[in-house]
């Protein structure tokens, strides 16, 4: 603003509405150039500060869509994942079932057997707070818990009478039997434990599964 009006609330009401400075009649031409280049000096930071402020927006607009992008990968694989698991999961429980039902039928006492207790160990584990992916390996754990029988001879397995005391050391093997079994199955590794555990009473009354 360069006017011959001195004034102070006029100067102040022209800055104010936007005048970089304020200049008065008569002005001093060197004051004018300096306070032009000063202005603009000022303009130039001001428009480069909103560049760069446009510059900062965009990169985060685009790094959030980058962001978006990746975390909607994410979320298709896990899901993919989750499918591809499941599906795993159910063949492994097709196959360990099938064993199961073919050691079941070699000893006529035990028809079903593995799959009844396969499915109470699922309810007790899930009243314990027991989720997955332990929960497969117990239930796993339990449909295999006598796949040691196995190596126990049919005279012994199937003998239609009681066992005596030799026989019962015999019998009272196939937990060992079925850790040796299945310690080199990787996936079956959360299920070994419960395979070799499962007669731990009968140890305790002194008959050894070992």
């Amino acid at each position: 603003m360069v006017t011959g009006v001195v004034d102070v609330d006029t100067a102040v009401r022209s800055i104010r509405l936007g005048a970089s400075d304020y200049l008065t009649k008569p002005f001093n031409l060197d004051e004018v150039v300096f306070t032009v280049e000063r202005t603009l000096e000022k303009r130039r930071l001001i428009n480069e500060n909103l560049e760069y402020q446009l510059d900062l927006e965009r990169k985060v607009d685009e790094r959030t869509r980058e962001l978006r992008q990746k975390s909607d990968e994410v979320e298709r694989l896990f899901r993919e994942l989750k499918i591809a698991f499941e599906k795993i999961n159910a063949t492994y429980d097709t196959t360990l079932e099938a064993l199961m039902e073919a050691l079941d039928a070699r000893d006529t006492e035990t028809q079903g057997h593995s799959r009844r207790v396969a499915e109470y160990t699922v309810a007790v584990a899930r009243r314990m707070g027991i989720d997955e992916p332990e929960l497969t390996q117990f239930r796993w754990g339990a449909l295999l818990h006598d796949v040691g029988k196995i190596g126990i001879p049919d005279a012994i397995l199937r003998k239609p009478g009681p066992l005596d005391a030799d026989e019962w050391l015999v019998m009272m093997q196939h937990p060992e039997l079925g850790r040796r079994i299945l310690s080199s199955v990787r996936f079956l590794e959360g299920a070994v434990p419960v395979v070799y555990c499962h007669q731990s009473g009968s140890t305790a009354r002194g008959i050894r599964a070992d």
